[in-house]
């Protein structure tokens, strides 16, 4: 989501603390708690197919994400500031409910661009779709790749993410996951830039072949859950890819949704890994 395609595979995303406050602030570096905050939900643009009608506030919700899609068409045909286009691609991922915001979103982009001609991404955990937009917007500004997202969409995860994830498609509407991601993509303008594997990251894995340039880890992020999916697909991360693990901060101890900052701790170092650095609550590194 020509030449060759690229891929990103997504799982299920972070939740979001009950006791922050909604912000689509960008986060502060080092701060693992702000991504525990829920997206402002007027963002939420999608609908369910069961819903059998759009209301007004849907869509005008709508509307607000096809005008940011449309900034972005317009800046990959005459914008030649890599900056103002990476910026329109954040403003449209910003309009869908998600956790990866700010600097390390930024980063996200960059790498995505940065990537050769048929690069493939796997994104694991991809929600709402917010997230898959940062993959998928450079790819389609570079006009290669595919963006393979693998995801339950089920609503399942970590036991600390599960009620947030229950709490935003309430909100939201109701209906199925899968739905709103699909609506999403489509109105972002990127759908053909996009594939999703619906099922678990190591059900996933067992079936896949391609080495991966970028792997965005964002899925269960209980400990068993985040070694789970890193030990599925780590081996297919070629040498001089790029490995991100989201809400990776040093100080995330949050329980049952503190998987990733143990699987950085534990795995991403030298000499398997080089140029190792937080951004917010992201840790990006090379596999050597």
């Amino acid at each position: 989501m020509q030449a060759r395609r690229v891929k990103i595979i997504c799982l299920h995303k972070c939740g979001a603390n009950d006791n922050t406050q909604i912000s689509h602030d960008p986060p502060v570096a080092g701060d693992h708690r702000l991504q525990h905050r829920a997206p402002a939900f007027g963002a939420v643009h999608a609908t369910s197919r069961n819903a059998g009608y759009v209301n007004l506030r849907e869509a005008g919700r709508v509307a607000r994400l096809r005008t940011a899609a449309s900034c972005v068409t317009t800046n990959a045909r005459s914008m030649s500031d890599d900056a103002e286009q990476f910026e329109a691609c954040l403003r449209l991922s910003e309009s869908i409910p998600g956790w990866t915001r700010g600097d390390e979103a930024r980063e996200l982009l960059r790498l995505s661009s940065a990537l050769p001609d048929g690069a493939i991404l796997v994104e694991i955990g991809s929600f709402f779709g917010s997230g898959t937009v940062l993959l998928a917007g450079p790819r389609r500004l570079r006009g290669s790749g595919v963006v393979h997202c693998v995801d339950r969409f089920d609503g399942t995860g970590d036991a600390f993410s599960v009620p947030h994830y229950e709490r935003i498609i309430k909100h939201a509407g109701g209906g199925a996951l899968r739905d709103y991601f699909d609506t999403n993509l489509r109105n972002a303008g990127l759908a053909e830039w996009v594939q999703v594997h619906q099922g678990a990251a190591d059900a996933i894995a067992r079936r896949w072949a391609s080495r991966i340039d970028l792997l965005f880890l964002d899925g269960d992020q209980s400990r068993a859950g985040a070694q789970l999916a890193y030990q599925a697909w780590a081996p297919f991360l070629k040498a001089g890819g790029i490995l991100a693990v989201h809400n990776s901060a040093p100080d995330n101890y949050t329980p049952d949704h503190d998987g990733n900052r143990c699987l950085v701790e534990h795995e991403i170092r030298a000499p398997q890994y080089a140029n190792i650095r937080l951004i917010s609550s992201t840790t990006f590194a090379e596999k050597k």
